[in-house]
């Protein structure tokens, strides 16, 4: 047996009771304290619907996000950031390009292709506030305004740029003369041009600059052996010059140490100067020599006390100290 039909204005009554739940209370239009739990009742259900739509906001864009997340994953799309100064809305959007940006009008980089491409064609060399104003500027002058300059060095320069001198009303050029190169361009080329030519072949083009000069030895085993005779030779007149110059400037010692020239530099000059003398003595004849010294000094030191004592006659012509007068007496 089918189930019955249930009556349509049954089933909005416990609808409205359901949403409504004040529904059924009495004076609702007469009492002052009915109405305003009424309204309470009212506030707190719009509260809580208002919660519940913000939660479902926050759980669309949480999932929106996570989605954006596994596509990127999957794709490995990377966005790259807007540099410093620059307006996020002249990037395209990475995401936009390959189909997979979900934000739409809310994504911060631009979805227009086309406006990307009038960045793109931007021309630096063509003030475009004086293209149909140039009558119209009596200040107008060819010098390069500094700020602009530093715009397009640093890649800056854009449709959305406005000059620090005034904006639109600065009287100098935003633009480059024709045939103008930047810095930048300069260090680029400059890398290019080093790069064009490697080490080995460097070396043949100077290898071939060397053939065509005729005022050079080819460098072969034999010219070198004469070579390094020749500075060897050079090498040892310079230190019997230097060593004859000493010795001409000031009278040296046998070994020459006042002459302020190295040990090598005597060794080069005369070898026989580190020779050791074949009558030279020992440690022990040293000694005995220097014992025999030491007598001769005492000797000689007696000498000349017996000598003193002749001279002064007899010594008992002289007082002692006890037969010397008082100072009071």
């Amino acid at each position: 047996m089918p189930p019955k039909k249930q009556d349509k204005a049954a089933a909005a009554r416990r609808q409205k009771v359901a949403e409504d739940k004040t529904f059924g209370l009495k004076n609702k239009n007469k009492s002052k304290k009915v109405q305003a739990y009424v309204q309470s009742v009212t506030r707190s259900q719009a509260q809580v619907a208002a919660e519940k739509a913000s939660a479902a906001k926050r759980a669309a864009k949480a999932s929106q996000q996570a989605l954006e997340r596994e596509m990127a994953q999957m794709f490995k799309t990377v966005q790259k950031p807007a540099k410093q100064g620059m307006d996020p809305k002249s990037v395209l959007c990475e995401y936009f390009k390959q189909g997979l940006c979900l934000r739409g009008d809310k994504c911060k980089f631009s979805h227009d292709a086309s406006q990307v491409r009038k960045v793109a064609k931007l021309d630096i060399y063509q003030d475009p506030r004086w293209i149909d104003e140039e009558d119209k500027r009596p200040n107008r002058t060819d010098i390069v305004c500094k700020y602009f300059l530093d715009a397009v060095e640093a890649r800056k320069y854009g449709p959305l740029w406005v000059c620090p001198n005034n904006g639109k009303d600065c009287q100098y050029n935003h633009c480059l003369p024709q045939g103008f190169v930047l810095q930048r361009d300069k260090k680029l080329m400059a890398e290019q041009e080093g790069d064009d030519v490697s080490l080995e072949e460097q070396i043949e083009i100077d290898r071939a600059a060397l053939l065509k000069r005729s005022d050079l030895t080819p460098a072969t085993k034999e010219s070198f052996e004469k070579w390094k005779i020749a500075q060897k030779e050079k090498a040892e007149a310079e230190v019997k010059a230097k060593v004859k110059a000493a010795m001409d400037k000031k009278a040296m010692g046998k070994m020459g140490l006042a002459t302020g020239l190295s040990g090598r530099d005597l060794f080069t000059f005369d070898p026989s100067l580190f020779v050791d003398d074949l009558d030279a003595a020992n440690d022990d004849e040293l000694e005995i020599v220097a014992e025999e010294e030491e007598d001769a000094d005492r000797a000689d030191a007696a000498d000349d006390e017996k000598q003193q004592l002749s001279m002064v006659g007899d010594p008992s012509l002289f007082l002692a100290d006890d037969d010397l007068p008082d100072d009071d007496k």
